[in-house]
């Protein structure tokens, strides 16, 4: 990235934030310069990214402890010099204890104006080193090796606990999913996503090119989802044209999360992830009609966000049915997917034979990491299309037993009715009240996962959850950049990514106060985009300036629409050329999930996800 723009930007953020704040920032700035000048980049990424860290944990903890902001220099006083300002309006600088006041609107927003400084840019998406790739893949090893040698150590009674955990909770989704397979009623599609075997677009419906495994017939046969008749199947498989194929193993591939981690990706083979997104769509549809969806969701994280909000309320604001409960606890996991073990997931459907069948048979039992070729003890990694929806399942069922633990007079099959509104899992955000936070963390980590010390909290007022901060019943979410900033020496080809990205961060950064910032980011935008960069309403899908007073340009008026209309850049989707033909158009024709037609009538021509990012510019409404 260019460090000069990175730099002025975040002095920008400093200065800007010191005003809304009434606090001189002048030496901070000086600070930053001084640090950027001896560390380079590190310090955007690493040291500020700390500052955000041991912030979260003195908000939590409730004063600022000497093991503490480290990278930073302490003068007479227990707070860190950098950002000193800001830290006496939330913490006492004589023992570094939280202000009796620090439940006001001045010390949120001096704290959401620390998590701006410091959290700016910690999630910038740029490529890791070989070096951190490398240690991930380690890590992604060590986890598995630790999944295995943790198996023993779930003992036989511990195991039974889940199994009737998992009865009471899920018991009538496990058994809807089993029906179905029985029935042979799943309605497997494919993703637009890549593959192990590099098959893309509309190549993943032709039989010719699939690669069926042997495990998966008795639970998938591919004459009922690998084909679009039992019939045609026959007379293939008569031809010699339907075999059972070769099972290759899933392949890690990292792609960009943070400067510091990389995310580490297991690309399934094609007719694996078909067979996946079946099972995915027959959970998601036997949850949503069981009350277990008032606990456990994949597709809504504002049930998290709000609970989280309601946690992080000082005790006078509590409600009472919140009090008797003592507030909410946000925890979060470490590795989360890469430590729930294959042989947990076995028990958990133990009394549903077809469905324990499925769900083993549809994982990939091994993986090829940069040709070594591991076999694995998690049940699935990050990239297989069962992976998020079967760990929120083993996440809820430890967190009840937990939650039983701590509420030992509550009887099993009340606990749903008892707890429903108060708690909430998606993925491993997890959100328990804070009389059970401690025995739900017991339990996870006897189950083998590990919970994320230092970004799970309930001693004090601050709160996280998917991707929502709280302090004191305040947002103080921040804008964050998320890909570097473009360029106006280069044409907007080839970099139609960090425009898009840039124009969110403007809108989220203005949202928030930070004009002045905003306005030089609009210098930038205005002369990338060569004058048109109207403003519109956050709804409209030009790229524009939102003020937030409801005021938009137009440009002309479309007599057809009977609607006015603006000229800008928006965002605009092309599918690659992926022509499809012979049974495998059958199969994406006869085989949708939906009873309506399919609309588009270059399906059969254009598949796949789009190679790149573009924009265009024309006209469309500004609302």
């Amino acid at each position: 990235m260019n460090s000069q723009t990175l730099t002025v930007l975040l002095t920008k953020v400093v200065r800007e934030s010191g005003d809304l704040c009434g606090i001189d920032t002048t030496q901070d700035i000086k600070t930053i310069l001084s640090r950027v000048e001896h560390e380079g980049e590190e310090f955007y990424f690493l040291t500020l990214a700390t500052f955000f860290k041991d912030l979260q944990r003195s908000l939590d903890r409730g004063y600022v402890a000497s093991d503490l902001f480290l990278p930073f220099k302490r003068g007479k006083s227990k707070l860190p010099v950098f950002l000193g300002g800001f830290l006496r309006l939330v913490f006492d600088e004589g023992d570094g204890r939280i202000l009796d006041t620090a439940d006001c609107s001045e010390a949120a927003d001096a704290i959401r104006c620390m998590f701006q400084i410091s959290g700016l840019l910690k999630k910038v998406e740029l490529e890791c080193s070989p070096e951190r790739v490398q240690a991930a893949k380690v890590r992604y090893v060590e986890n598995d090796a630790f999944v295995l040698s943790h198996r023993d150590k779930v003992t036989r009674e511990m195991r039974d606990a889940f199994v009737t955990m998992g009865w009471h909770l899920f018991g009538d989704v496990f058994s809807d999913v089993n029906r179905e397979i029985d029935r042979e009623e799943l309605r497997p599609i494919h993703g637009p996503g890549a593959t192990a075997d590099r098959l893309k677009g509309n190549q993943k419906y032709d039989p010719k090119k699939q690669s069926w495994p042997a495990r998966l017939e008795t639970i998938f046969p591919q004459g009922r989802y690998g084909y679009s008749s039992y019939s045609i199947y026959s007379d293939e498989v008569e031809a010699g044209n339907a075999v059972p194929g070769t099972e290759i193993p899933s392949r890690l591939s990292s792609v960009p999360k943070t400067p510091l981690t990389p995310r580490l990706i297991a690309l399934e083979p094609t007719v694996m992830q078909y067979a996946q997104q079946s099972l995915l769509d027959s959970f998601h549809r036997a949850i949503s009609s069981r009350k277990i969806r008032n606990i456990m969701s994949w597709d809504d994280q504002v049930p998290n966000q709000v609970l989280a909000l309601q946690g992080s309320y000082p005790m006078k604001y509590v409600t009472r049915r919140n009090a008797t409960h003592v507030g909410f606890a946000t925890l979060d996991l470490s590795d989360a997917s890469d430590l729930v073990d294959s042989q947990l997931v076995q028990d958990m459907v133990r009394g549903y034979p077809l469905l324990r069948e499925a769900l083993m048979a549809v994982r990939s039992t091994h993986v090829d990491i940069d040709g070594k070729v591991l076999r694995l003890a998690k049940y699935a990694s990050m990239g297989s299309a069962v992976c998020f929806p079967i760990e929120s399942i083993v996440f809820t069922i430890l967190t009840f037993i937990g939650l039983q633990k701590a509420y030992p007079t509550i009887r099993p099959w009340n606990l749903l009715a008892e707890f429903d509104g108060l708690v909430r899992v998606y993925g491993d955000d997890i959100i328990v009240p804070v009389r059970a936070a401690q025995s739900v963390v017991q339990t996870l980590e006897a189950f083998g996962l590990r919970v994320n010390g230092t970004k799970s909290f309930w001693t004090g007022m601050y709160r996280e959850s998917c991707g929502k901060e709280y302090f004191a019943g305040f947002d103080v979410t921040i804008a964050k950049v998320r890909h570097e900033l473009p360029s106006t020496l280069k044409p907007i080809a080839g970099q139609e990514q960090e425009i898009v990205s840039t124009v969110e961060l403007r809108n989220n950064l203005f949202s928030r106060g930070y004009h002045s910032t905003a306005k030089w980011l609009d210098k930038t935008l205005e002369k990338v985009l060569n004058g048109h960069y109207p403003v519109v309403l956050e709804s409209s899908p030009i790229l524009g300036r939102v003020d937030g007073t409801g005021v938009y340009y137009t440009d002309t008026y479309d007599r057809n629409l009977q609607t006015p209309m603006v000229k800008g850049y928006r965002v605009i989707s092309r599918k690659p050329s992926s022509k499809l033909d012979g049974y495998g158009a059958l199969v994406k024709t006869l085989g949708k999930r939906s009873e309506d037609p399919i609309f588009d009538p270059k399906h059969l021509l254009q598949a796949g996800r789009p190679r790149a990012l573009r924009i265009k510019l024309g006209y469309a409404k500004p609302f």
